[in-house]
Formats: C-alpha cells, sequence, structure tokens
C-alpha cells in the first residue's frame, strides 16, 4: 500500500515503516525536535464485514478499530525507562501517535552477540517488560525489530510498538505477533482469533529475541509447523551460561514457563528457580457460556468461548455464531457456521434463523427440550409468517427469561402500528400468555389489556387458541364476556384436550373453572400449577381436573378420596373418577364404577359417562360390551371424544373378527 502521508505542521526525515494501518515516520516537529510520527488509517472490513460491528460487544471498540488511541493509552500507562515518550500535545487526534526520537538500532541489526551482552540485553528487556505486567499489560509482540538498542550503552534498550499490547481495560482482536516469535499456544490458535493472552506470551517472545540475537536464527524455525508438532529445541548454538534459562523461557506449554518476566528475572539471578505453575483456564460448558449469552454478559461468554476453542473448535465456532445470532449479524453468524460441522439443532436452529431457509425436521425442532433452540425457530417462524407453529415451540419454555424476551420483543413489533391491533389473532394470543407469566402489576394489566383488544371474538382460529387465551385473559376482569366465550367453546366440542385425558367437561361451575378448562387447552402447566396452589380444598372437580391435566394421577386419586357424601354418587364425581382410573391402567376398575353409576344415575346422567365407558370396556378387551354402546356413541352429538371411541370400538370389533 502507498504510505499514509504525513501531516502538517510536521517536516518528513525518513520513512520508517508503511503497513495496511498505519504509516511511521521520522520527522521534526514545529520547534525542531526529532520525533516519530504514526498515521493510522480507516481500517476495512473482512469479508465485507467491518470489525467494529462486533467490537463493542467482543472486544473493546477502540483497541480493534484506533489502534494508534489504544497504544497512546498504553504508552500513558507504562511512562518511564525503556518506553517512548509521548510528546505532548497531541492527544485529542485519534489516528495520529507522536512520540520522542530513540537514538538507537534495531537488535536485529546487532546480532549475533556474544555472550555477556546477551545476558545484559536480557535483563534490560525483562525489566521493562516487567514493569508492563505489573500492571496487567502484555506486549504480544516482542521480537528484534521492536527492541532498540541505545547507541551509547548496549545493556540500554527500549520496547517499542505497543499497538498490539492487552490490558486488563482493553482487549485486542486478534493472535498476532512476528512469524517465529509468537508463543505456540497462539500459533495453534491462530483459527480462534479471541482467546485472551498471556505475560507467558510475552516470556516466550522475549526468549526467542534472545536466542535470535545469540545465534541469528528463530528458536524454532519461522511455520508453525516444527513447534506445533513438538520438534525438539536445539539449544547447541547457545552460550552454555544462557541454555537454562532459554529452555525454560521457550517451553512449548505455557505452564512450564515462568509466567511472567518479574519470574524470568528471578530464575535470570537463581533467586527463585521454582517459578509458579501457570494452569490453562478450565473452560465453561457451552451450555453455560450460551446462557450467558441469553442473559446479555456477552463479554464473558465470548472469553469463556476462547477457553472452548483450546480443545473444540467447532463447539467454539458454533457458540460465537449463536452470540453472532443473537448481536443481529446474520452474515457474521453464516460465516462462524462454516466452521461448525454436524447436524446439532442448534446449528440447525441459526442457520434457518440467519438464512431463513425451512427447518430440515421441524418435528425434532419443535420438541427441542434446548428453550434457545426453540426460540430461534420461533423466531424464523414468525418471520415466515407461521405463528401457530411458533406457539408450539416456545410453549414448553414459557418460564424462560428467553423465551419471555422473545415474546415481548414479538408483542412489541405487532402493535407499533395501533390501527392493526383489533382483531390480531396472534397478538390476542401472545400478550394472553404474556399476562399468565408476568407477576400481578401494571406490566401484566398492560398484557391483559392488549388481549382483549385484540382479541376478534370466537371462532376465527381452527385451534381456538385465541379463544381459550381471550378466557385466560379476561377471567376476573370481564367475566360474563370470558364465561359466554368458554360456553361457546364447551357446546363446540373444543376442549380437545379434555377429552384426550378423558376428563369431559360437563358445563362449569363458574368463571374460575372455565378460565382453568383454558388453561389446559393452551398447554400453560406453570399457571396450572398457580391455579392448583390458590384453589380452595372444596373445589375437588376442578382440582382433580387440573391434576389429571398435569400428569399428577396419584394426587387425582387423593382429591377423590377426600370426597365424601352424596358428592361421590355425583356424575361429575363418576366422570372425572373414571378418567383418574384409565389414565391409571386400572381399566377393570373403571369399567366397575360405570357398572355401579348405572344402578343409580338417571339416562341422561348416564350418557356423559358412555364415552369413558366405552373406552375402557375396549381397553379391558370387553369388545362384546363395548358395541352394545354404539348407539349411544353414535347418537351423541355434543363429544368429538364420543365420535373418536365409536371409531375405536368399531376398529377393535374388526380386528377381533
Amino acid at each position: 500500500m502507498p504510505p499514509l502521508p504525513l501531516p502538517v505542521p510536521f517536516e518528513s526525515v525518513a520513512l520508517l515503516r508503511s503497513k495496511s494501518t498505519s504509516t511511521s515516520w521520522r520527522a521534526r516537529d514545529p520547534e525542531g525536535l526529532d520525533v516519530v510520527v504514526r498515521v493510522g488509517a480507516e481500517l476495512e472490513g473482512w469479508r465485507g464485514i467491518p470489525l467494529a460491528r462486533l467490537a463493542a460487544a467482543l472486544w473493546d471498540a477502540r483497541a480493534v478499530t484506533a489502534p494508534i488511541a489504544h497504544e497512546r493509552a498504553v504508552l500513558e500507562r507504562l511512562a518511564g525507562p525503556g518506553v517512548p515518550a509521548l510528546a505532548p500535545g497531541y492527544g485529542e487526534q485519534e489516528r495520529l501517535l507522536v512520540t520522542s526520537w530513540i537514538d538507537g538500532a534495531p537488535l536485529a541489526d546487532a546480532t549475533p552477540l556474544a555472550p555477556p551482552r546477551g545476558r545484559r540485553l536480557l535483563r534490560a528487556l525483562l525489566e521493562v517488560t516487567a514493569r508492563a505486567h505489573a500492571v496487567g499489560v502484555v506486549h504480544r509482540d516482542i521480537s528484534p525489530s521492536n527492541v532498540l538498542v541505545d547507541a551509547h550503552d548496549e545493556a540500554r534498550v527500549w520496547l517499542i510498538d505497543w499497538e498490539l499490547a492487552a490490558t486488563p481495560q482493553r482487549r485486542p482482536f486478534g493472535p498476532v505477533g512476528t512469524r517465529g516469535f509468537i508463543a505456540p499456544e497462539q500459533l495453534a490458535l491462530r483459527a480462534q482469533p479471541r482467546r485472551e493472552v498471556t505475560a507467558a506470551a510475552d516470556v516466550f517472545a522475549i526468549g526467542a529475541t534472545l536466542y535470535y540475537a545469540l545465534t541469528g536464527r528463530v528458536p524454532y524455525g519461522r511455520t508453525s509447523l516444527a513447534i506445533v508438532n513438538g520438534e525438539p529445541l536445539d539449544v547447541r548454538a547457545v552460550p552454555e551460561e544462557l541454555r537454562s534459562i532459554l529452555q525454560a523461557m521457550l517451553a512449548r506449554d505455557e505452564a512450564e514457563r515462568p509466567p511472567d518476566a518479574a519470574a524470568a528475572l528471578a530464575l535470570l539471578d537463581d533467586r527463585d528457580t521454582a517459578f509458579p505453575v501457570v494452569r490453562r483456564p478450565v473452560a465453561m460448558p457451552l451450555a453455560d457460556l450460551l446462557a450467558r449469552v441469553d442473559a446479555g454478559d456477552v463479554v464473558t461468554a465470548a472469553r469463556g468461548l476462547d477457553a472452548i476453542a483450546l480443545n473444540n473448535g467447532a463447539g467454539a465456532a458454533l457458540g460465537y455464531a449463536y452470540l453472532a445470532a443473537r448481536l443481529g449479524d446474520p452474515e457474521m453468524a453464516a460465516t462462524l457456521l462454516l466452521g461448525a460441522p454436524g447436524d446439532d439443532p442448534l446449528r440447525t436452529a441459526i442457520a434457518r434463523h440467519v438464512t431463513g431457509l425451512p427447518s430440515a425436521d421441524g418435528a425434532r425442532d419443535a420438541a427441542s427440550p434446548c428453550p434457545r433452540t426453540a426460540t430461534l425457530h420461533a423466531e424464523a417462524d414468525w418471520r415466515d409468517g407461521a405463528w401457530v407453529a411458533a406457539y408450539q415451540r416456545v410453549l414448553p419454555h414459557l418460564d424462560r427469561t428467553l423465551t419471555q424476551d422473545a415474546l415481548r420483543h414479538r408483542v412489541d413489533a405487532l402493535t407499533r402500528d395501533a390501527e392493526t391491533l383489533s382483531g390480531r389473532l396472534e397478538v390476542a394470543v401472545w400478550a394472553s400468555l404474556l399476562a399468565v407469566t408476568t407477576p400481578a402489576g401494571d406490566a401484566r394489566g398492560r398484557y391483559e389489556d392488549l388481549a382483549i383488544v385484540a382479541y376478534p371474538g370466537p371462532g376465527h382460529d381452527p385451534l381456538r387458541l385465541a379463544d381459550h387465551a381471550f378466557v385466560v385473559a379476561a377471567g376476573g376482569r370481564l367475566d360474563q364476556h370470558a364465561s359466554a366465550v368458554a360456553r361457546v367453546l364447551a357446546e363446540a366440542g373444543d376442549y380437545g384436550a379434555h377429552e384426550r385425558l378423558g376428563v369431559l367437561l360437563d358445563g362449569f361451575e363458574d368463571d374460575v373453572e372455565a378460565r382453568c378448562a383454558s388453561l389446559v387447552e393452551l398447554g400453560l402447566r406453570a399457571a396450572i400449577d398457580d391455579a392448583l396452589a390458590q384453589l380452595p380444598a372444596e373445589r375437588w372437580r376442578c382440582r382433580a381436573r387440573l391434576q389429571l391435566a398435569t400428569g399428577r394421577r396419584d394426587e387425582a386419586r387423593v382429591t377423590l378420596e377426600r370426597v365424601h357424601g352424596d358428592a361421590r354418587q355425583s356424575p361429575a364425581f363418576c366422570s372425572v373418577h373414571m378418567a383418574q382410573l384409565i389414565q391409571a391402567g386400572r381399566v377393570d376398575a373403571a369399567v366397575h364404577v360405570y357398572d355401579r353409576a348405572a344402578a343409580t344415575l338417571t339416562a341422561e346422567a348416564l350418557a356423559r359417562l358412555t364415552p369413558l365407558a366405552g373406552l375402557a370396556l375396549v381397553r379391558a378387551r370387553q369388545l362384546d360390551r363395548a358395541e352394545t354402546l354404539l348407539p349411544a356413541l353414535e347418537a351423541s352429538d355434543a363429544s368429538s371424544l364420543a365420535r373418536r371411541v365409536a371409531a375405536l370400538v368399531r376398529r377393535s370389533g374388526v380386528r377381533a373378527e
């Protein structure tokens, strides 16, 4: 690239370095003093994706998009011997760094060094770096070209070019450094650009720099293959008095190296050869890190994904793809998915979410136990206009914060235009779900109001989701309206979940029971649990029905055992009791309850038990008796369960023949 121009009012002396991010000049300032001026370039995107798009979330944005400003902050932090001094008066310019001129030569020009001079240089370099490590700064690019040796004092050095340094406040982008001097933990992870580097990487780079200064060669070669493949370090050309320190500093495993420059200094002076062992961080489970993403703690999640990348690059790529999708960057997510092959349900969900492609296995995805997978698919369903499919996906995860947030965003998107709010089935359903799952307060009241206003009236939704949602949202506020809708549903036989469970509806005692019946139809288990906790003991019929609907057969049995007196002879008791016995597999006992009821109930009351009786007789293999109930079953037009049981009796009779 052509060098960036030197800005006014500096006078050029010589071009020192030109690269894609900046140009460095030796120049004179307006007062005639020699300085080094670095001019930064506008950073371009990678594969068309600007680096700044995710920088604010994953790394420090200034360190990624403004490396010169980052280096200025580092030099201010390290002001002192061995570090370039900032020239005053230029701190407000984002892409201009001005430092005093250093009268020295790169160490690369002074090789090979005699052993005594090499030892003095090593000490001087470790002292400068130890001061940086003490305040949490890691240089990350120590090499012979970034070490200047004083022209008049060979024991005095400067460490320059701090733009890639990592600090506690700023976490620069990518694994960086000079080939041949980069620590192996960085070399082996070049495909995972966000792993946090430790001070041990600087120790390796200093050791490699001294090795080069003594021998004229880099320790493991300028490619990554030698060190990654485990080839031994050749120390035959290294003076014997420096072999042990270099072997320690150049250890492949960072846990076997001095953890920082101060520990390396102690080893050089034989003050403490038993330096502490650095342990690699233990990677958090991927699911836990994705939960951090869901909670909005993306910085912690990104750093944890770096640790996963040590042993599981595909898992880290999947995690980063999910992070990019949640940050609203589908291009980045799609790119990262290329590094996460396989048929993981989360990968499928992310791919569908960011590409718009249909799900390959909708049934499996809908039944996923993972709320984030279900939510991603639900968001894709919303984009495709398939809100009923989205309902089936989010229903099992309504109690999760991630699902709640997704529903709120969906409702907000649907209600931005007030003119289209009325008559929106989807708004009525989502708002009612939020009303049920939101603690009592202003927010709950707002969602109830939304559900009521958006409800278009019964009969518009083939699955009657909006009708049952209205009964739930309006119950307790518009009792008469909610009860009227519940009666319409009962008369139309639109309580399919109750019939599948064998809990036949024979009317409602009051609005509470109607609301509970619709909770069952909507599948809102958590809301059913709340209703159970609030029901008084005497509400045995509603309690037993809810217990059966949530699979609590033993609790339902206990509830029925506590019913005494004439209530045990009522059709309602016999109906719930038979349903409980059938669910428990005690079909012979259910038949016995029916026979006993037949001796006391009127024909009209007994007719309400006929579907359950037919079901129990078929399961008890009493097909002849079941066939005697066919006329009554076929004559019933109030219960879809009666029609299904009639068909079951006919099929069972044919199989028996």
